[in-house]
């Protein structure tokens, strides 16, 4: 029988999962995380394939995961910037199973965002960039009449540390 802390024990016996064994994306090479997002997408019941070096999932590859739900497409492109590479993943699966992706969204704990966490203070959002170059950023996951999709990108750090969003004129404003 291996030997396990006491803290640990406890903690599993009150169902606490240590922090390292917590499926953390942030600063994993993205290539590496797009796999394990496939075997998330697989292990809940997708039958997923990834296609490299495209910036979205093709446009027939969608039509048919429009008509098959079991069916879910990545996609993955790098494209070099400035000595930052910035990636891209987009994950699409039929519309019917928007709940299951935004499971595996979940699972993973990247930001969300167009730039990183938004803060909502009920007249005004707020986008405060709290993370660093190169972290793994989620959009939301949205879908249409057909399909759901979520976007995963790395943050290049080029960009204004807080943006905020007027609700009522939806005006965007940057500070730094």
């Amino acid at each position: 029988m291996k030997k396990t802390l006491l803290i640990e024990r406890f903690q599993q016996l009150a169902g606490i999962k240590p922090l390292y064994t917590l499926s953390e994306a942030l600063n994993k090479p993205m290539i590496e995380f797009g796999k394990d997002l496939q075997k998330r997408l697989d292990g809940v019941g997708f039958d997923s394939k990834l296609f490299n070096n495209k910036g979205s999932v093709p446009d027939n590859v969608r039509q048919t995961i429009a008509k098959n739900a079991k069916l879910a497409g990545i996609s993955y492109l790098k494209i070099p910037k400035e000595g930052i590479d910035y990636e891209i993943i987009e994950v699409v699966v039929h519309k019917d199973k928007l709940k299951e992706l935004e499971k595996v969204v979940g699972y993973f704990q990247t930001a969300d965002g167009t730039h990183g966490p938004d803060k909502d203070t009920g007249w005004l959002i707020k986008n405060v960039q709290n993370t660093n170059p190169g972290d793994i950023i989620n959009s939301k996951v949205v879908a249409n009449q057909l399909i759901a999709t979520v976007t995963y990108f790395t943050n290049m750090g080029d960009r204004k540390n807080i943006i905020s969003k007027d609700k009522t004129t939806g005006k965007s404003d940057q500070f730094s």
